[in-house]
């Protein structure tokens, strides 16, 4: 959980800046600016979670033996990496555009967004 955690916070950190990019570019009637920044913030958060994801998925198994030496604690760890690390970019985008979206003024939304990204698709 601590690496899933650790490859998860630039997609967290992204969602949550872009919440305020498009807030402040709205109140100050530029959402030209806005639609721009949604545009740079996709390709920073397909980059990052390549550049982060990647290395995770190819090292998992040297990764979970820094948490301990137990063959089938490591196994498991690696089979948990290898199974959620390919649905990362999805993962990315819905934190990503949850920020958007919540900077647009539509809570609601991102809240069933949250809820079926983080409680239904993730857990299944």
């Amino acid at each position: 959980m601590k690496i899933d955690q650790f490859a998860g916070m630039p997609c967290n950190a992204m969602g949550l800046a872009m919440t305020t990019y498009i807030g402040q570019n709205l109140g100050a009637q530029k959402p030209d600016r806005a639609r721009k920044g949604v545009r740079i913030a996709t390709i920073a958060m397909v980059i990052c979670v390549s550049v982060v994801g990647i290395p995770i998925f190819f090292f998992a198994k040297q990764l979970m033996s820094i948490f301990g030496n137990d063959e089938a604690m490591i196994q498991y760890g690696v089979g948990m990496l290898h199974t959620i690390m390919p649905v990362y970019m999805i993962m990315g985008f819905q934190m990503l555009y949850g920020g958007i979206i919540r900077g647009y003024g539509y809570s609601r939304e991102t809240m069933f967004m949250a809820i079926g990204g983080m409680v239904v698709v993730r857990r299944i």
